[in-house]
């Protein structure tokens, strides 16, 4: 049962990636949003591969690819943040700078 709310959780967020990026591919906001719900698809999936009956190094090693598949999810938030009823992301060069390098 589980199972199958994983497959349809995974289902519409790139359901809703693709129509996101469809309808405007060049719009840095609907970028972002496609991003973080690709994210959001790959974190539920290692989400519920983590909680299958495992050995230890590999429940650490899913526990850990859940970590790093939501540290960029800040970064994505922040952008979408600035971003938002414009289509393009107005930073300064500096800020624009660390951004790109850090997220």
């Amino acid at each position: 049962m589980l199972f199958i709310f994983i497959l349809l959780t995974v289902a519409a967020n790139l359901l809703i990636s693709l129509i996101v990026l469809k309808k405007n591919p060049r719009s840095h906001t609907n970028r972002l949003i496609a991003a973080l719900s690709i994210f959001v698809a790959l974190w539920s999936t290692a989400q519920y591969i983590s909680l299958l009956p495992h050995d230890e190094p590999e429940r650490l090693f899913w526990v850990r690819s859940i970590m790093a598949l939501t540290a960029p999810v800040s970064v994505i938030l922040y952008g979408i943040s600035r971003s938002f009823p414009d289509s393009s992301i107005t930073l300064e060069l500096k800020k624009k700078t660390w951004f790109s390098f850090y997220g």
